[in-house]
């Protein structure tokens, strides 16, 4: 009789734990800090690696972050970075990439508002008291989501916790 207590304990111990890796899969806001490596140059001096979220760029925020480091030793080195962004039609959106805006503090990051789909070129641009270090990539940007479509993963537990309750508490 103990033993099958303790199997129904562990039970339930498992479908909260499934619940839970199941939403943080499915959400679309679950990404990990810098995103999708879009881009990575260097020089003698140093490296660049640029990460754009989120994935797939959809109308809507843009987050570009940068990860600078010394060529010699991979320290982080923190410059003046600029990025500059050239929607399909219209004038180009230029930002200096902060380490306020980033969600690290091993790299720097500039948000950018994308208003139309299609085919975006991003230059990324880091100066060096005596060099510059420049990189430029295409980024697709997809239309916007129905709102619904987008937010729901987080409706989705609900029915999925209300479901395994009741498998695991019928008679």
């Amino acid at each position: 009789m103990q033993l099958l207590i303790e199997l129904k304990r562990l039970w339930r111990y498992q479908t909260h734990l499934l619940v839970i890796v199941i939403s943080g899969c499915l959400s679309p806001h679950a990404l990990g800090d810098a995103g999708l490596v879009r881009a990575h140059t260097a020089n003698d001096e140093l490296t660049m690696t640029i990460f754009t979220s989120p994935t797939p760029v959809r109308v809507g925020l843009l987050d570009v972050s940068a990860l600078l480091q010394w060529a010699a030793d991979d320290t982080l080195y923190w410059g003046d970075i600029e990025a500059i962004l050239t929607p399909p039609s219209g004038e180009p959106m230029t930002v200096s990439l902060t380490r306020d805006t980033a969600t690290t503090n091993f790299m720097q990051a500039a948000k950018f508002t994308v208003d139309q789909p299609g085919s975006w070129n991003v230059a990324i641009i880091a100066r060096n008291n005596d060099q510059e270090l420049q990189t430029a990539f295409d980024v697709l940007v997809a239309p916007a989501l129905p709102r619904l479509l987008d937010l729901w993963p987080w409706f989705l537990p609900v029915p999925l916790v209300l479901a395994l309750w009741a498998i695991a508490h019928r008679p």
